[in-house]
């Protein structure tokens, strides 16, 4: 296992504290996979909310199944 610092340590705490309160509500509709599946107006819209969300969050990049308390994929 890595060893983190505590800044770190913090930052995981922000981060996943941040992601469960501000998780959005299920879509009524299909979310796109890839880019290349975008075709409605819904979609990108919906997309561009959550990702501004993050950024404004400074947690854009931020993924949450590399953390090195987690297996990937696992949260």
């Amino acid at each position: 296992m890595a060893t983190i610092t505590p800044e770190q340590v913090e930052f995981q705490e922000y981060a996943s504290r941040w992601l469960e309160e501000n998780r959005p509500p299920p879509p009524t509709f299909r979310m796109p996979i890839t880019p290349l599946e975008v075709m409605y107006p819904e979609q990108i819209d919906s997309s561009c909310r959550i990702g501004r969300g993050r950024w404004e969050a400074r947690l854009v990049g931020v993924c949450r199944g590399l953390s090195p308390r987690r297996k990937p994929h696992e949260g």
